[in-house]
């Protein structure tokens, strides 16, 4: 039997509280929230009320999308505002 070579990386768990958290302080609804990860209404409602678990990449992407964070760790302490990058 041969081994693998490679590991998958260890999955970050995300709270549904998190996610609700992030999405009201946006000021977005969350059918609109849905749309914008390409996801249905139906899969939103299951992430925000904890049936089921929020994949980290979608939580960050939305994160991203809501300009609440930045990718990568050069832009660590950095957030956009607006049109304005603050630090």
């Amino acid at each position: 039997m041969k081994r693998c070579k490679y590991r998958r990386k260890p999955y970050k768990p995300v709270s549904y509280a998190k996610l609700r958290e992030t999405r009201i302080l946006s000021g977005i609804s969350r059918k609109e929230a849905a749309s914008m990860l390409f996801v249905t209404d139906r899969t939103w409602h299951n992430w925000e009320s904890g049936k089921v678990q929020v994949p980290y990449a979608a939580y960050k992407l939305f994160r991203i999308l809501t300009n609440f964070d930045l990718p990568g760790i050069a832009w660590r302490d950095w957030k956009l505002s607006g049109d304005a990058f603050i630090s």
